[in-house]
């Protein structure tokens, strides 16, 4: 369970994505129904948690960089925010 705190005392970072999921079991209170409703809050929640998917898909970007510059092609410039 999420105690709401981060690291800092502020607002942790999954809080806000703890409270969907908290309330989507609330909303949903049938064991199957809450399975199927609220699989999604749950992927997003454990995403927070371990940024599991974050850290493979920055694994895969690097790999193709370094195969890129192998190869002798540049990478592609940054846009501007």
């Amino acid at each position: 369970m999420s105690s709401g705190f981060g690291n800092h005392g502020t607002t942790g970072r999954c809080w806000f994505i703890w409270k969907d999921l908290a309330n989507c079991m609330r909303v949903h209170s049938d064991k199957l129904e809450r399975a199927r409703k609220c699989v999604d809050f749950e992927d997003d929640y454990q995403e927070c948690l371990s940024q599991e998917k974050e850290y493979d898909r920055v694994s895969v970007i690097g790999e193709q960089l370094r195969q890129n510059k192998k190869k002798g092609i540049a990478p592609p410039k940054s846009q501007p925010s």
